[in-house]
């Protein structure tokens, strides 16, 4: 596993590597030692404003982990939407996951 001095760094490293499109913020905290949930928005709000990143949201079933969609705006997730797999409601205010696109 990669160890990163910066979040910076960590998010520099993903927008170079071609097969990585997203990432989900908490990685972060797994590879950035002393990084917090607040520091890694700050600085990935920063890449968003310079169009590097773009943030998406995953809706995923928390009682079979299967990922029901991935949207682009939060707007667009249905309010409620049944789990394919196990038959679970899902609601968007409860299971939407943030991501970050990278944009290239």
């Amino acid at each position: 596993m990669n160890k990163f001095n910066t979040i910076e760094e960590y998010i520099n490293d993903k927008i170079k590597t071609t097969f990585c499109k997203s990432f989900y913020p908490s990685a972060i905290l797994t590879h950035v030692d002393g990084s917090t949930c607040e520091s890694i928005y700050n600085v990935c709000e920063k890449y968003i404003s310079e169009n590097k990143l773009q943030e998406i949201y995953e809706i995923r079933c928390l009682d079979c982990a299967d990922i029901l969609g991935v949207y682009e705006h939060y707007a667009d997730i249905p309010e409620v939407s049944e789990c394919l797999k196990c038959g679970e409601d899902v609601r968007r205010m409860n299971n939407a996951i943030i991501l970050y696109k990278i944009i290239r």
